[in-house]
């Protein structure tokens, strides 16, 4: 079992924090930073850098190969995204629901995401 997360993973962030039409550079380098983390290869690197340079739509991401795991820390780490700057605006809960529907996580794990 990998303990790592896919680049489908940090794209996925990234598309949930670019909801509101913008992200953060502080967001964007701590992002690039776990993605590198995780060992990225070159290629899935570049795929993250350019979801965080101007986002990416979730229905574009192929995520039958993430395990379940992996899925529920996916979207709990783009519901704390979201919602760290105090602030989650429609656009932000829209894709958070697209993001948990996409994951097929069952709504018990969304609740405890949230």
């Amino acid at each position: 079992m990998s303990l790592t997360l896919p680049r489908e993973s940090f794209v996925a962030i990234a598309a949930v924090a670019w909801a509101d039409g913008w992200m953060k550079k502080t967001e964007t380098e701590g992002l690039k930073r776990a993605a590198k983390a995780c060992g990225l290869s070159d290629g899935d690197f570049e795929s993250v850098e350019a979801a965080a340079k101007g986002g990416v739509d979730l229905a574009t991401l192929d995520v039958s190969g993430m395990s379940g795991w992996q899925r529920a820390v996916t979207y709990a780490i783009a519901n704390w995204l979201a919602r760290i700057d105090g602030v989650v605006n429609t656009e932000e809960l829209k894709n958070l629901r697209s993001l948990g529907k996409l994951l097929d996580l069952p709504q018990a794990k969304l609740d405890a995401a949230g």
